[in-house]
């Protein structure tokens, strides 16, 4: 299980490795990874950790209930448009 205070980008490949996903899936769960790594760049939660972390410890709870790469990229991706909006605002 990825750290609850903090996100490691090797846990995270570590634990990626050992999923069943084809090679095409690990690409489109990557790109959704760098699509909210851009988006969270500089955000924080009220308790001080970075955005992404909550979003990644999401989809790594997922992984192991429900192995589907599209619900993935969903989980890693929930919190993002919460990072566009609160820089409009």
């Amino acid at each position: 299980m990825i750290d609850r205070s903090t996100f490691s980008v090797e846990q995270w490949l570590i634990k990626m490795r050992r999923t069943p996903f084809s090679m095409e899936e690990r690409g489109r769960i990557y790109t959704a990874w760098e699509i909210a790594t851009q988006q969270f760049y500089g955000h924080e939660r009220r308790d001080g950790s970075k955005l992404i972390t909550h979003s990644m410890r999401v989809a790594e709870r997922i992984i192991d209930r429900l192995p589907d790469a599209d619900v993935i990229c969903a989980a890693i991706l929930h919190d993002a448009g919460r990072a566009v909006l609160d820089e409009v605002e």
